[in-house]
């Protein structure tokens, strides 16, 4: 990402081409390169952009209550979530701590259309929609839930404006163009009419057919074992040719465990591996040669020589196997407890741990860096455990006692959403889609990040799950004001739960009096 950083603000795109160039996405080396630019620290423009992020949803959102302290309230539970300032998201140089940033636009424009019916108000919102949609999918490349969430509400936004609706295509107005003009950079410095290699390329279909070859058996994690290499191989003269680096690689590399490749690596294993035979000299080289590799394994799959099983057309989702659905679901409980405890979550205070040996940076750390100080897992210790037996101080002190304030309330807060939620569910209350539309956001990505930890590689860590602990709170905490203010306008009465309860208590002990009738034999 910094090498990339540097390539943009030298005018140079992306840099020179490699396997690693056009893989991960431009935006969060363009955020650091605009930062560079106006000579503002990546942490300091980080929480800038999440502050502007988190003032944007309340003031959207602001029609939700009519006590206005309430946005207030919500605006600072917003700015003191422990994701904020943990040390592997707002602490980290990592392209993934623009999550929650984004998913506070991307929340904040979606209700914005919803709630207006005026052309003139929903195209602002249209607009920072779109750009929200492009600065996630040029970040990164587990974006299916955005579209799925997309999907749903275009359909809500057709039903609800009729005729209107058709303004909606000024969306398509501004991702299209955008998406042309990013691949002519990309033909222009590389010859690739592609936006991401990954995506769209010929690797991407020739690692599509590798995933389809059914395996001997079912691995966890992993869907292209060794033995499905082989038989690859066997019928691919051009994969063969890197037969050696490949046997190499399983022999000498860390990330091999049980003699296997998991799913999180491979991908990068089999570019890097065809970067050293000098497959990456080029986009058109790699294109050959993976062009070539697909073929024929395309030709090797219609001669049966390849027994074939049913993917998903991405190379970032293994194959929905029975056993990976099943690892899936078993590991469901897992990640909702993994959010609702705020486990792992802990600040380093940088002015307590620089002079400590087992310090997380160093002022030689920073000036290495040059114009990019930041807070950066570099680890001086051998032994990471180490770290949590520091004694924190000054300002990480503070922070991590709101950290431990989150981990112990976080599931009362949480369940007592829940509770308000199905009220207000019953109530029929027309604000509750903010509520609806930030848990439909937590599921999709709770299950996409699930279903990668369960056959992948481990995700389920709070820098990837970081939007899910704002969509989380933010669910609740609105579920809770928006029923607090039903109640108190007389809305909803304060004995509706007990009403409801006694009515079905009634109604469960005249069905137990009610004579059983008998029709013979």
């Amino acid at each position: 990402m910094m090498k990339l950083s540097d390539n943009i603000s030298n005018g140079l795109w992306l840099g020179n081409y490699t396997d690693t160039t056009l893989v991960k996405g431009f935006f969060f080396p363009l955020f650091l390169s605009t930062l560079r630019y106006i000579n503002i620290s990546s942490e300091l423009g980080i929480s800038l952009l999440y502050i502007v992020s988190s003032i944007t949803f309340c003031y959207v959102t602001r029609d939700l209550f009519k006590n206005k302290k309430f946005s207030y309230i919500l605006y600072l539970i917003l700015l003191l979530n422990p994701v904020t300032f943990s040390s592997e998201t707002f602490q980290r140089l990592y392209r993934y701590v623009l999550g929650p940033s984004q998913v506070l636009f991307l929340l904040s424009f979606l209700y914005g259309i919803y709630k207006n019916t005026e052309i003139k108000k929903i195209i602002p919102h249209l607009i920072g929609l779109s750009l929200t949609y492009l600065s996630v999918i040029y970040t990164r490349e587990d974006y299916l839930f955005m579209n799925v969430l997309l999907i749903i509400m275009f359909i809500l936004y057709i039903y609800k404006l009729k005729r209107k609706s058709l303004i909606l295509i000024v969306f398509l107005i501004i991702i299209i163009p955008t998406n042309l003009f990013i691949s002519s950079l990309n033909q222009k410095y590389y010859g690739a009419n592609t936006n991401n290699e990954i995506i769209n390329s010929n690797f991407s279909k020739a690692y599509q057919n590798l995933m389809k070859i059914k395996p001997d058996k079912d691995i966890y994690r992993v869907s292209i074992p060794k033995s499905s290499l082989d038989k690859a191989m066997d019928v691919s003269q051009t994969l063969e040719t890197l037969k050696e680096l490949i046997n190499e690689n399983y022999k000498e590399s860390p990330d091999i465990k049980n003699g296997e490749l998991i799913d999180g690596y491979m991908i990068w294993s089999l570019r890097r591996i065809a970067s050293n035979k000098g497959v990456y000299k080029s986009f058109k080289t790699s294109e050959e040669f993976w062009g070539q590799v697909n073929k024929e394994l395309e030709k090797a799959f219609q001669e049966n020589k390849l027994e074939k099983r049913f993917t998903i057309p991405s190379s970032y989702i293994s194959p929905p196997s029975p056993y990976n659905l099943k690892t899936f679901i078993k590991t469901i409980p897992k990640t909702i407890k993994y959010v609702l405890t705020y486990k792992d979550f802990i600040t380093y205070d940088y002015n307590t741990l620089k002079n400590s040996n087992k310090s997380y940076i160093t002022k030689a750390d920073i000036s290495k860096i040059n114009y990019y100080p930041y807070y950066s897992l570099i680890i001086k210790t051998s032994n990471t455990n180490d770290l949590g037996n520091m004694t924190y101080k000054g300002v990480g002190g503070i922070f991590n006692i709101i950290t431990f304030a989150y981990q112990k309330i976080s599931l009362i807060i949480n369940l007592l959403g829940v509770i308000c939620f199905i009220i207000l569910l019953f109530s029929k209350n027309k604000k509750i889609i903010i509520p609806v539309l930030t848990l439909l956001t937590t599921t999709l990505l709770i299950c996409g990040i699930t279903y990668t930890d369960a056959t992948s590689f481990k995700a389920i860590r709070y820098f990837y799950l970081a939007p899910v602990y704002i969509t989380l709170i933010i669910f609740s905490i609105t579920s809770i004001f928006i029923l607090w203010e039903d109640i108190q306008n007389g809305k909803i009465r304060t004995n509706y739960l007990v009403t409801m309860l006694k009515r079905r208590k009634k109604s469960s002990k005249l069905s137990k009096k009610s004579p059983k009738i008998s029709y013979g034999k």
